[in-house]
């Protein structure tokens, strides 16, 4: 289902139903609609605030366990951009509303790693309109510029595809990684919480380097991480039944 609910009467307004069996996994608007993937159905779905009706729209590849999207593109206010986080598929996808709600998808790697590690998880979108995602057990963050990279192409024999750039944080903290929530500054920089290794990081891309923060070893941080209009940083703490908070 999809629910609303009323900040100022601190009160749900209502909840409505989508298709059976989807499961709702991420949420966000563009164009005053509500796009959410639908991580057990290979689709992503466009929900009307004001009628409350829904429609499915089916990923290119199947099996593909959409899960993070973003609207409100920058660069391109029709796009809104969403993972596919079977290890299998591994790639960022699009829905393009002003072409008919269009999906096309852009592949990441030419050949995926073994065991399936490389699993987007949650995206973001710079000033530039780019996107830039977590990849689960692969420990990397990546980004994508749609200028330089042709959907459905890898453009490349090996390595990253055309207009993919892969950055790995470094390890340590609590041993193992995933690397999973992120979000952008409104000065463009780039936060990342590692929910095994318990760490947050920050990303300078002019400089490309990365600063970590360990917390502590079990919370899990997870999806849920986002920056306040102080550029304070907050996350959730899974395991931990708290949030946890940096002022850098």
């Amino acid at each position: 289902m999809i629910g609303e609910f009323n900040p100022s009467t601190h009160a749900f307004v209502g909840q409505w139903s989508v298709t059976s069996g989807s499961g709702p996994w991420d949420l966000a608007f563009n164009n005053g609609q509500i796009w959410y993937t639908e991580h057990y159905v290979s689709a992503v779905g466009q929900f009307n605030p004001t009628s409350h009706a829904h429609v499915d729209l089916q990923t290119p590849t199947a099996n593909s366990n959409p899960y993070g999207i973003v609207g409100n593109d920058p660069a391109n206010g029709n796009l809104v951009w969403f993972t596919e986080n079977n290890g299998s598929v591994a790639r960022i996808g699009v829905v393009d509303t002003g072409n008919g709600n269009a999906v096309s998808e852009y592949l990441i790697r030419a050949q995926l790693p073994s065991g399936a590690a490389l699993t987007p998880h949650l995206i973001t979108l710079d000033a530039q309109g780019h996107p830039w995602w977590t990849e689960g057990w692969i420990h990397d963050i990546g980004t994508l510029d749609p200028a330089q990279a042709s959907p459905g192409s890898c453009g490349a024999s090996s390595g990253d595809c055309r207009g993919v750039v892969e950055y790995a944080p470094p390890l340590g903290g609590c041993g193992n990684s995933h690397v999973s929530g992120i979000a952008i500054t409104s000065s463009g920089q780039i936060w990342v919480d590692d929910s095994i290794s318990g760490q947050v990081f920050s990303f300078d891309r002019p400089a490309l380097q990365f600063v970590s923060y360990a917390t502590t070893c079990g919370p899990h941080p997870h999806d849920g991480l986002n920056v306040d209009a102080s550029s304070d940083v907050w996350w959730d703490e899974e395991f931990n039944n708290s949030l946890g908070m940096l002022i850098p």
